[in-house]
């Protein structure tokens, strides 16, 4: 049947303005939380690809590479114009008699095409924060790294220069591989809008250059200086092997007690190792970490034959054109390869490390700044109240988003408010915005009455509510020690020295009565039945008289 090219064409066109009249709609309703930002993002960006599928299609159709739309255009000029229109006609009715229950769509599903779908981790709390657990626990299993805890590595997260260039070997490139490739998911997660491939790669299509190109350049450039920030060398000219790197030297066996502790350098470092003492460097990573660890606190001479490499000639071939072993721990296979392969490992790794320290810096540095604020603030909060947060958060009970004119208009009257003195004539306290509390409140709370408290070293306490708990404080705990009372609700509104310590002799006397005396209050009884406090029982015992 002809038409359907044509058909196809204008079914794409109207579907481009079905999604560009969603997406205008989306984009008039403002989002008042976090979880609505993203989510209108993500409605947007899915569209977004809807409609750039359906314009490649449209591509392929006007290309017209089969010659099917100029056919088409044909039929539908001269005498055959009607005679084609009526055959289509025709052919469509009995298209929908054979098939009666095919549904008609005149407009795309849109609401289903731009439901969101992405997932965020709890500590994400829908893209608010970072969650980097896995990478902190990667990074603090390194042997080569240093011990911090989850604040300091969130401030320093893209510090790569306490790890030296000579140590960073595969397990370093993994992890920050790893590193890498969250923060491009988190990102992508929180703004699909942002290219963020436009940021780190330049501009595929090899147009102006734009910041993503100077990015790259300038990454080349201190690479080739050997200024990057993660303190890598000046690479080796003519692709040869670079001399004093630490992983083309023996492994150092003083500081491990096992070949299972052995493991953790990798399989390229132990490879490396063992290529270094001339012995046989293949097998699993238990086989190489348990044959480097035989030669622990032994001579080359004291080697057994057997692990070493087989024949001379096997060995000379080794030697002179065998695999050598990059700067950063990562193996290389033949000597085609060779220095060439490891200096492209060495790069890769920095390459990440600087798109993570760009990354960091100009794209995620105010979501890590609250990432550190809120590991701090929940270290002060229980389960209940941080699930309380996030229960909010999804339900949208938290308080909404502020546009920037909105935001800046606020800042200007709140920068106002603070420069201005504070009226206070009555000297009243002030309240947790900093503004003097109301007056009745200030004598609601009867914060006009003075108490003072000899004890606490003559300190006033204004408000019987601050007086009342000032017994349970620091100050009245120190006063209480120095004078040896214990801090009981005994002495709860003693104030003065003087009646504390009469008190307490009081408190004495009265646990002494209490107290349980065995010479008098245990009783014994004799042959004859009668019963007898135990000093009485003891003397007559003594004189015989029982």
């Amino acid at each position: 049947m002809s038409g359907l090219t044509l058909e196809r064409a204008r079914a794409n066109h109207e579907d481009i303005e079905a999604y560009e009249a969603a997406i205008v709609a989306i984009l008039e309703d403002k989002p008042r939380t976090a979880k609505e930002r993203v989510w209108q993002q993500h409605r947007v960006s899915n569209l977004i690809e809807q409609i750039q599928g359906r314009s490649k299609d449209l591509e392929g159709i006007y290309e017209d590479l089969h010659g099917t739309m100029k056919e088409e255009l044909a039929t539908l000029r001269g005498r055959d114009a009607f005679p084609s229109f009526y055959a289509r006609v025709d052919h469509a009715k009995e298209y929908h008699q054979k098939h009666p229950d095919v549904p008609v769509k005149h407009h795309p599903p849109v609401q289903d095409e731009a439901e969101p779908r992405v997932c965020f981790s709890g500590e994400e709390v829908f893209g608010k924060y970072l969650d980097l657990q896995a990478s902190h626990m990667e990074f603090y299993a390194l042997p080569q790294t240093p011990k911090w805890d989850y604040q300091t590595y969130l401030s320093r997260l893209a510090d790569f220069s306490v790890v030296p260039a000579g140590k960073k070997n595969a397990a370093w490139a993994r992890y920050v591989h790893n590193l890498y490739n969250y923060l491009l998911s988190f990102i992508q997660r929180t703004q699909p809008l942002l290219n963020v491939e436009e940021i780190l790669d330049g501009n595929v299509d090899g147009g102006e250059e734009g910041a993503t190109k100077k990015a790259e350049a300038a990454f080349e450039a201190l690479w080739q200086a050997g200024k990057l920030p993660g303190g890598w060398p000046v690479p080796a000219q003519g692709g040869g092997e670079e001399k004093g790197t630490e992983n083309t030297k023996e492994v150092d066996l003083r500081g491990f007690r096992t070949a299972k502790e052995l493991e953790v350098v990798g399989m390229d470092r132990l490879k490396a190792g063992l290529k270094a003492l001339g012995m046989k460097c293949g097998g699993t990573l238990e086989e190489r970490a348990a044959r480097l660890f035989a030669t622990k606190g032994k001579k080359k001479e004291e080697i057994d034959p057997k692990l070493l490499a087989g024949n001379g000639k096997k060995k000379s071939k080794a030697e002179g054109n065998g695999p050598t072993s990059n700067g950063n721990g990562q193996g290389v296979g033949t000597d085609k390869e060779g220095g060439k392969g490891g200096e492209d490992a060495k790069k890769q790794c920095a390459r990440w490390e600087f798109r993570i320290d760009l990354l960091v810096k100009e794209v995620l540095r105010e979501v890590v700044e609250a990432t550190k604020k809120f590991v701090e603030k929940k270290q002060t909060r229980t389960k209940e109240e941080t699930e309380t947060e996030l229960r909010q958060e999804e339900e949208g009970l938290l308080p909404g988003l502020r546009g920037e004119g909105e935001e800046e208009e606020e800042d200007e009257e709140e920068d106002e408010d603070e420069d201005g003195p504070i009226y206070n004539p009555l000297n009243l306290p002030l309240g947790y915005d900093g503004k003097p509390i109301p007056y009745w409140l200030y004598k609601l709370h009867g914060l006009g009455v003075e108490y003072k408290c000899e004890i606490c070293g003559n300190h006033s306490y204004w408000g019987r509510r601050a007086f009342d708990r000032h017994f349970q404080e620091w100050r009245h705990a120190h006063g209480m020690r120095c004078l040896k009372i214990p801090n009981t609700k005994h002495f709860h509104d003693i104030t003065t020295i003087k009646d504390a310590l009469a008190l307490y002799d009081r408190i004495k006397e009265q646990l002494k009565g209490e107290v349980y005396d065995a010479e008098v209050e245990e009783e014994f009884e004799d042959s004859e039945g009668n019963v007898l406090n135990r000093r009485t029982f003891q003397d007559l015992a003594r004189q015989g008289l029982l």
